[in-house]
């Protein structure tokens, strides 16, 4: 097995077997055991087509492994296409398995990550020290090739309807609004370390006490303000627990971090909603392009926010 993947040679253990995970996206994930009676040894993600996609994932885990941050895989090697990493035992997910000591410990972690702040190497200041820090690009180009995608599949009718294309137009003029305030240019001016897909999945429990024990998958991790962090975390996780698991996120993390600036969190949450009912319009998948649909209603027709509880709510679980 290590002659078809050298990154398992540092297990340094022979007759490994490896399970492939069902959920993988882009970069495959494997299990590694000893045996298939036995919790795995180690996480194997490979990508041999395209070996750039394990780097911002690889990157962004050695700077967090270099600063002591709890709670995230050890790297254990890595070779061109190739990434093992330590496995963290966790319980099977559950947002019912959710208390309102696990959400703390989330906001007190996430509030460390966010804390941390990318640098340069010592020998070369122009070269990042993290891959990430060219990565995402700034926001409004990402939505203005978004929205230029979108309008040549508007011309050709393959994707959004008029009302639908008319609901983008009106999300889209409060976005440049907002680009131009000042709290939101001094939040995007941040390049803190942001997760960028803090959803259940990735956020792993004791399996006996239902404690944080760990976070997963920083394939989207990227130099950027955590305000988008807190939309994707809302969206996936708070949105579907009791409102008083928010005001306990809350509370723990403005005790280690400041919240991003409401207006910053619109932005993002304006830039997702507009990007899921771009890319899914025409999907299987319509209870995301129903999500999208109702968050930027609620953000072109009321009031703007002026507090994170009233934000717009996912209508259901995702």
């Amino acid at each position: 097995m290590p002659d078809h993947h050298p990154s398992l040679r540092a297990l340094n253990t022979p007759n490994l077997s490896l399970v492939r995970a069902p959920f993988a996206r882009s970069n495959q994930v494997f299990f590694i055991h000893s045996s298939l009676n036995t919790p795995p040894l180690a996480v194997l993600k490979t990508n041999p087509q395209n070996h750039s996609k394990l780097l911002p994932e690889l990157h962004t885990l050695a700077f967090l492994n270099s600063h002591h941050i709890p709670l995230v895989p050890s790297i254990l090697s890595h070779h061109p296409g190739e990434l093992l990493l330590s496995y963290i035992p966790h319980a099977q997910h559950s947002l019912a398995k959710f208390s309102s000591t696990s959400i703390q410990q989330l906001a007190c972690w996430l509030a460390s990550l966010h804390a941390l702040r990318p640098t340069t190497n010592s020998e070369n200041s122009e070269k990042p020290q993290l891959k990430l820090l060219d990565d995402p690009l700034p926001l409004h180009q990402r939505l203005s090739k978004i929205l230029a995608k979108t309008s040549r599949r508007v011309r050709s009718k393959h994707t959004l309807s008029t009302t639908q294309y008319t609901l983008v137009e009106l999300a889209t003029q409060r976005f440049q609004s907002l680009l131009t305030q000042p709290h939101v240019q001094h939040e995007l001016a941040i390049k803190a370390i942001a997760h960028r897909d803090i959803n259940p999945h990735n956020i792993l429990l004791d399996p006996h006490t239902h404690h944080l024990c760990g976070v997963i998958d920083f394939e989207r991790a990227a130099a950027t303000s955590p305000a988008w962090d807190f939309v994707k975390l809302k969206w996936w996780l708070l949105d579907q627990l009791p409102s008083s698991h928010t005001t306990a996120f809350l509370e723990a993390y403005t005790q280690n971090l400041s919240t991003p600036h409401i207006q910053a969190i619109e932005l993002f949450t304006l830039f997702e909603a507009i990007t899921l009912l771009c890319v899914f319009a025409k999907s299987p998948q319509s209870h995301y392009v129903q999500g999208a649909t109702s968050i930027l209603n609620a953000l072109t027709q009321n009031p703007p926010p002026t507090h994170f509880h009233e934000l717009p709510s996912w209508p259901h679980t995702i």
